[in-house]
């Protein structure tokens, strides 16, 4: 014999979801999302939208104050630097040519010598300079040795020539002193030039 089976309410029929209900309930469903995304209180992309993003406010920068007096002008120091000073006094040289080869005769070198012999000048390296550019080399020789000072002073007066010739010439030079100097000269490569001197007259 089987056993009796319990018996099942049956379902009721509010409780069951028809077509029509759950139309309802889809409805129902979209009104409340609607509602939720349109609600006040809560941000809408819209809005967020509108918001503005913030923006950090500018730094004010003021330049640096910078000195505006004028550039003072450098002066350089003076120089000390001082101008050289002759060592020694201008050496005192004749009238006459100092080259006697470019004279083209006897006579200026005779006056050139004549002038520089009876005058010792500051030193005797000085008068043994003058005298050298009159004389041959082998007067010269003789002159080194010479004391300048022993000879006696004079401005020339005259010089007269006494034998005149291509190559050899004599004069007579005549001082404002008494003076007077036999004077040979003899032309060779290097022009004319004073060979012999020799005095004539001494001074009182």
């Amino acid at each position: 014999m089987k056993p009796d089976s319990a018996p099942t309410d049956p379902v009721p029929a509010h409780y069951l979801l028809t077509p029509r209900r759950l139309v309802f309930l889809a409805v129902l469903i979209l009104l409340l999302g609607v509602i939720l995304l349109f609600y006040p209180g809560s941000p809408t992309p819209s809005d967020s939208a509108q918001t503005p993003a913030s923006t950090p406010e500018p730094t004010l920068a003021f330049p640096t104050p910078t000195s505006t007096a004028p550039p003072q002008a450098q002066v350089a120091p003076p120089s000390t630097t001082s101008s050289p000073v002759p060592s020694s006094p201008p050496q005192l040289t004749s009238s006459a040519s100092a080259t006697p080869a470019a004279s083209g005769g006897w006579r200026p070198v005779a006056e050139g010598f004549g002038t520089d012999f009876t005058n010792p000048g500051p030193t005797a390296a000085d008068w043994l300079t003058r005298v050298s550019r009159w004389v041959t080399p082998e007067l010269l020789v003789g002159y080194r040795t010479t004391d300048p000072t022993r000879i006696p002073s004079g401005h020339l007066h005259t010089i007269d020539p006494s034998d005149e010739g291509a190559t050899t010439t004599d004069v007579t030079a005549t001082y404002d002193s008494g003076l007077q100097l036999a004077i040979r000269l003899t032309k060779g490569t290097n022009g004319w030039q004073v060979s012999t001197v020799l005095p004539m007259t001494s001074t009182p």
